[in-house]
């Protein structure tokens, strides 16, 4: 019998043991100032964390009312509602492995970040979100509304963002004291790829009645380098009073190419 209580305790100590320093990591590593810092340590130099509502749940959960990430001083994007699921074997580890879903506005915004001493690897998706809604648009400048569906993955300082807007209505944008007509479209899809301070359009294609467009080049340092290649159908270019304003960037009849090289705001 008194082998057997041995035994016993053998194995249930150690059990013990082990929660007893999840729940202590638990509580030293997760605390508001902690997750601003780990959420700070994904985002660029530039960008800067505000919550409000911070909880702190008994069984590895986190809720907050509202998360806003900044960029000199001006919202990038605002996420609601947010609840968050800390996987605690990672904690034991020292490592942090979690879930999380929010909203921006009616849109569904989740994922999963996974964090240990030398990697960092997050995963986005963002559902029916309406880029009104998302400031990051407005200081890129573009403005209007559109339904933007989208996926994001990096790893340490790498990565790459698929994306897809529908159904959008925008207004002429102007970047460096030229306006570039991106109201004559109302579909957008694209993949932009991200290393370090280097983001590299890939492939982003923009689709209006009658017209098709392409964007092409880099933005580094925040400093966009991109061309933007317009093509209408024959059959509507005398309908465009626009392409008249952008007569100097005819490269061929049917096709324009537009330079866009301006510093963006954040």
């Amino acid at each position: 019998m008194e082998n057997r209580v041995r035994s016993l305790s053998f194995i249930f100590v150690p059990i013990v043991l082990i929660f007893i320093a999840i729940l202590f990591l638990w509580i030293a590593l997760v605390q508001e100032p902690k997750i601003a810092e780990i959420i700070n340590g994904l985002t660029s130099e530039n960008v800067k964390v505000e919550m409000k509502g911070f909880k702190r749940g008994l069984f590895f959960n986190i809720s907050m009312d509202r998360l806003t990430l900044k960029g000199r001083g001006e919202e990038i994007i605002c996420i609601e509602d947010i609840s968050v699921r800390i996987n605690p074997l990672y904690l034991f580890l020292l490592r942090i492995k979690a879930s999380f879903a929010g909203k921006i506005q009616n849109g569904l915004v989740a994922g999963v970040i996974s964090i240990n001493s030398n990697k960092r690897l997050m995963k986005i998706k963002i559902d029916n979100a309406d880029i009104k809604d998302i400031g990051l648009f407005a200081k890129i400048g573009i403005q209007g509304t559109g339904i933007l569906n989208a996926r994001l993955r990096m790893e340490n300082n790498s990565g790459e963002i698929k994306f897809g807007i529908e159904n959008a209505k925008l207004e002429t944008a102007n970047f460096s004291g030229i306006s570039v007509p991106i109201n004559l479209f109302n579909k957008i899809k694209g993949l932009v790829t991200i290393n370090g301070n280097v983001a590299e359009i890939n492939s982003v294609s923009l689709e209006g009645a009658d017209v098709y467009g392409r964007v092409k080049g880099t933005i580094k340092n925040n400093v966009a380098d991109l061309n933007l290649e317009l093509m209408p159908e024959a059959s509507a270019r005398n309908n465009f009073f626009v392409l008249s304003l952008i007569d100097k960037y005819q490269v061929s009849p049917g096709y324009y190419v537009i330079p866009i090289k301006t510093r963006l705001s954040f």
